[in-house]
């Protein structure tokens, strides 16, 4: 922390953590630590601010533990004016900061007990309070407040986060660590990341490592809604009003009416439209639902069907297992190893999964056997089988040799027209010159003595 001793830089944004005694917290008045501070910064944001709109000074305005101070002047520590009681901390930029539109895995939960009090800035933690869990609930509209972040959780920033709630997000106290999810996505890269091309597969795919088929967003509240065109699979259900035919202004009703068809866990391409919520629905999203319309009970993973997600028909190769322990059950849907015995026939029930096991997608693997397939939790890595490539490069030769016999027929052809024209054209030349070629003298001599006789 920073307190009366130390100093601000310029360029940098700080965070207040303690507040000023009463003679020292007014922004409006330029003796006091309040003002003085002001008077050093580009912007100051209330520490719940979601719209990035400055706070507005008034006659009065009293400084708040987790406001934000984006400072632009060098602060000296004499600007404290000795008050002992006003400390900041510095939000942490550069490659170790959080970044909107990125997703993140919890992996260690430190000193916070992962308790989300969304309006609670305080440092001190409770029962009902963590700084960090708050800091991260502010920046991500998945989390709801009262929720209880935990290890394994995954959750996505915001993509229009505000300076605040950024600012919070990369302040945080608790010893908390976290993993990119996209830095475990392609832990090496080929020699065409990020080139365009019309292939379903690079040779490179093979030695790639990725966190193939890793579930978007895990833990998402209920309370938080449900996005159009997403896939859902429901961990836990809502508090009340779980009848599917319940209609519109019931929860479970709510999501039917919004999504294009619902699966049961085991129910394969066969949807549902009557019964009850159940652990385990899968839910196809056409339209979105408000979290005004579900509660905070509900917990959904959201489904992967980005690049990274399994394809039907398609080889893996697994290579690492991640927390997953590789034995198969294939009743438990929580399972990772489950959920790939579930989508592929070269998995047996009871088998155990390691490092260099392949299997085959089943070309026609089910709805729900492909929703989870892609939305696992335990951080599996895996690469496209060489084999699947080997595939790829035969068919490819196939074409090839095709193309070869086409073009060759076609070139016959061609020729054969060449050499009939050729032949034409030899044959006018002789008629032409026949034509060109007359004796005058002769003729004109046969002629006169036609004449004469």
């Amino acid at each position: 922390a920073i307190t009366n001793t130390g100093t601000l830089d310029a360029g940098k944004t700080y965070i207040i953590q303690s507040m000023s005694g009463a003679a020292e917290r007014d922004y409006a008045q330029a003796t006091e630590a309040g003002g003085q501070l002001l008077a050093d910064t580009s912007a100051v944001f209330r520490g719940d601010n979601s719209d990035d709109v400055v706070l507005t000074i008034g006659a009065t305005t009293d400084m708040a533990v987790g406001d934000v101070l984006v400072v632009d002047v060098d602060v000296a520590s004499g600007d404290f004016n000795g008050d002992t009681d006003l400390s900041l901390r510095e939000v942490l930029t550069g490659d170790s900061a959080f970044v909107a539109g990125e997703s993140y895995t919890i992996s260690s939960l430190g000193g916070s007990n992962g308790v989300v009090d969304i309006d609670n800035f305080a440092l001190t933690q409770t029962t009902s309070h963590s700084l960090d869990a708050g800091a991260i609930a502010r920046a991500v509209t998945a989390i709801g407040n009262g929720d209880t972040l935990s290890v394994g959780q995954t959750f996505t920033v915001d993509v229009d986060a505000s300076i605040a709630e950024m600012a919070g997000l990369n302040s945080l106290t608790q010893g908390m660590t976290f993993i990119k999810v996209s830095d475990t996505l392609t832990d090496v890269d080929g020699p065409n990341k990020d080139g365009e091309f019309n292939l379903a597969h690079l040779p490179s795919d093979a030695v790639v490592a990725r966190g193939m088929g890793a579930a978007s967003e895990t833990g998402r509240s209920g309370a938080s809604g449900l996005e159009a065109d997403k896939t859902y699979i429901i961990r836990t259900v809502a508090s009340s009003e779980l009848d599917y035919a319940g209609g519109q202004g019931t929860k479970a009703g709510a999501v039917l009416a919004a999504s294009s068809a619902i699966y049961s866990q085991n129910g394969g391409d066969t949807a549902k439209t009557t019964g009850n919520m159940t652990a385990g629905d899968v839910i196809v999203m056409t339209s979105a639902v408000a979290g005004t319309s579900l509660d905070a009970t509900m917990r959904i993973d959201e489904v992967n069907t980005s690049s990274t997600a399994f394809l039907a028909g398609q080889e893996y190769e697994i290579v690492s297992m991640g927390t997953s322990d590789g034995a198969v059950d294939i009743s438990s849907f929580t399972s990772d190893a489950a959920a790939i015995a579930r989508a592929s026939s070269d998995i047996a029930d009871g088998a155990t999964l390691a490092q260099g096991t392949k299997f085959t997608v089943d070309a026609d693997a089910s709805v729900t056997e492909l929703a989870y397939l892609n939305a696992l939790t335990e951080g599996m890595t895996f690469r496209m089988s060489s084999d699947t490539l080997t595939k790829d490069i035969e068919a490819m030769q196939g074409l090839i040799n095709t193309a070869r016999v086409q073009a060759g027929s076609q070139y016959a052809a061609l020729e054969s027209a060449v050499n009939y024209t050729t032949d034409l054209t030899a044959q006018y030349e002789l008629g032409y010159n026949t034509v060109n070629d007359v004796n005058f003298s002769m003729e004109t001599a046969h002629l006169a003595k036609n004449q004469i006789l």
